[in-house]
């Protein structure tokens, strides 16, 4: 877990999924396009959080990992 995005991030891929929908959001600028960016965003919030349960739960050692490494936005969130 510790090479890779995997050293920065713990949702590599939910960073980019999230990057690139809030990218497209901003860029169209509409109501409906912010409205889907914010559902999105809320799904993968809970995919995230239920990931890191079973993580916490199943490996002990992921706490720790997770106390050191940013969740989607490095340096940040």
């Amino acid at each position: 877990m510790t090479h890779s995005p995997y050293r920065w991030l713990r949702h590599p891929i939910y960073a980019a999924i999230l990057y690139f929908v809030w990218s497209t959001a901003v860029d169209h600028g509409s109501l409906q396009s912010v409205a889907a960016a914010l559902l999105v965003t809320a799904g993968a919030g809970v995919r995230m959080y239920a990931e890191e349960s079973l993580l916490t739960t199943t490996y002990p050692d992921y706490a720790a990992y997770r106390a050191r490494t940013a969740r989607v936005i490095p340096f940040v969130l």
